[in-house]
């Protein structure tokens, strides 16, 4: 039964070591994920504050051409701005990507010390079976 102990014991603190780690990263990407899934709806909201913004300055930008240009001209000054945004939207979008963040080291977990203790309370158990003081 010792033996079998002594063999078994190895595998069970490496499974409770990465039990211990994959929990943490478990609980970190659901903290990432709960951000990513905030920064998403702020992002929406922003962009549809932005859409109507958009279509606000639109309209007076056709109110305000319309005695100047006419009927038929304060349209197309109208589709002129939008183009002309859209043309820098496309310019910016095709922009040269900057370059990737180097990778960072990575962080020890609050968690380590722990699993320390309990690699130290194995060997001292092993050390008690084999009769070792």
């Amino acid at each position: 039964m010792g033996r079998l102990l002594m063999l078994a014991a190895p595998l069970l603190l490496r499974l409770a070591g990465q039990a211990v780690s994959t929990g943490a990263i478990i609980e970190q990407a659901a903290v990432t994920t709960r951000r990513t899934a905030a920064d998403i709806a702020l992002m929406l909201a922003a962009a549809l504050m932005g859409t109507g913004a958009m279509g606000c300055a639109v309209a007076a930008l056709w109110i305000f051409a319309r005695p100047h240009v006419g009927p038929a001209g304060a349209p197309l000054v109208a589709a002129g701005a939008l183009a002309l945004v859209a043309l820098i939207l496309v310019l910016l979008a095709r922009q040269k990507a900057p370059p990737p963040l180097p990778v960072a080291r990575p962080v020890t977990h609050p968690l380590a010390p722990p699993a320390r203790l309990v690699s130290a309370a194995y060997d001292g158990f092993l050390a008690g079976l084999s009769g070792r003081r």
